[in-house]
């Protein structure tokens, strides 16, 4: 069996099959909050952090031909405990909770990538296929909003 690469779309839930969370997504959102809130370093640092953890689960992948399946199975639950104790931050700030939130309901699907060879961690592959037809249906008369009409000046000219 395959691996679906997903955003957070609810409807992907309901797909019985392997799931990956798109890391590129959930990397964009969190860069978003960092730019939103640069006073908050505790973001970038949770940030950092997670994209280590991630970098990690790539090279286990990578290397998972020289291990035996006891010592892969122990690295990848070390990375998963991890993720555990990043998701466990100690006095996030309001912010940093909104983040923690939206991480830990994928949680389950962050790392899936590792069990399956040659599997990415991002569906960069597919958004790249389907740009030129998004870019197109965007530019598209179809895609603009219809024009309000202009109201009429009612004007008169008194003799």
């Amino acid at each position: 069996m395959g691996i679906l690469i997903v955003d957070g779309w609810h409807a992907y839930t309901k797909i019985a099959c392997d799931r990956q969370t798109c890391m590129a997504h959930i990397f964009r959102k969190i860069r978003a909050f960092i730019d939103t809130f640069p006073q908050y370093r505790s973001i970038m640092k949770f940030y950092l952090l997670l994209r280590r953890i991630v970098r990690d689960g790539e090279k286990l992948q990578a290397a998972r031909d020289g291990f035996s399946e006891l010592v892969f199975q122990r690295r990848l639950k070390a990375l998963e405990q991890r993720l555990d104790a990043l998701l466990e931050w100690k006095n996030p700030n309001d912010t940093l909770k909104e983040v923690i939130k939206k991480v830990r309901r994928q949680k389950e699907q962050l790392l899936t990538f590792i069990k399956h060879e040659g599997a990415p961690h991002h569906n960069n592959y597919g958004e790249y296929i389907i740009k030129k037809g998004v870019v197109k249906r965007k530019m598209s008369v179809a895609a603009c909003p219809p024009k309000a009409p202009r109201p009429m000046l009612a004007y008169s000219r008194s003799p």
